[in-house]
This record gives structure tokens, sequence and C-alpha cells, in this order.
């Protein structure tokens, strides 16, 4: 499964940052092209892209605690971004860890374009915060 990951680092507690990255109902005020999110609360979302507002993608969020990490997975094109918190020697580490199937490998470009827009949004944020 073709797939990437990216890495920043940040100067703010990791709680800060990990308050960003597990609430989907705060993606939008980091993640590039989402306008708004609608969710509940088993995990459930539908995400709406600035580009095209009126188009809905139903999308899965799965928080795992014990390793500090978020995964949202689009229901239609199976493509999965897990962001996890590291630690580095001060501050914290967010790293993501892009899936794409086989069938949507032709998007790799525009993910990891999307992907590298959004990683320092919610350092930037989160920084801001503290």
């Amino acid at each position: 499964m073709p797939g990437f990951e990216e890495r920043a680092e940040c100067e703010a507690p990791p709680e800060e940052v990990w308050k960003l990255v597990y609430d989907p109902a705060r993606f939008a005020d980091w993640w590039a092209g989402w306008e708004r999110v609608d969710g509940d609360a088993d995990g459930a979302v539908t995400r709406y892209d600035a580009r095209w507002p009126d188009f809905a993608y139903p999308s899965h969020v799965e928080t795992r605690h014990e390793r500090g990490s978020v995964v949202v997975s689009c229901l239609l094109s199976d493509i999965a971004h897990e962001w996890a918190i590291e630690p580095p020697p001060a501050g914290c580490g967010l790293r993501v860890t892009v899936r794409v199937p086989e069938d949507e490998a032709g998007r790799l470009p525009a993910v990891r374009d999307d992907v590298r827009r959004s990683l320092d949004r919610p350092v930037a944020v989160a920084e801001a915060a503290r």
C-alpha cells in the first residue's frame, strides 16, 4: 500500500497538540482544505472540503490513547491518516503517517501536499495557546 510519513517539532507541551488532533470538531481549525466537520460520539464524522462545500466525505476517527495517536479514515477513498504525538528533547513531535490504497495511488501527490500544508498548523495553534 503506498504511503508516506511527515514530521514537525513543537515547543508546546504534548497536551496542547493532543487537544487539537484528537478532536474532530477542531480539524477545520488546522487541517488544510477542511471547511467544517459534523460528528458524533461513536467516531463517525462527515467532513466538507473548502473546494466542494456541498459534498460530504464520511470518515471515521479512532483515538488510540495508548499510542498517543488518532487515525482518520475517509470511508469513500480508504485513505487513512494517523496523527501521533512523539517525545522529542523539548515540547513534542507530531508525526503523520498516511496510507493510500493502490487504486487511489494517483492521488498521492495531492494528499502529500495537503498534509504538508496541514502539519505546521496544529503546531502553530498549540504554541500560540501556551
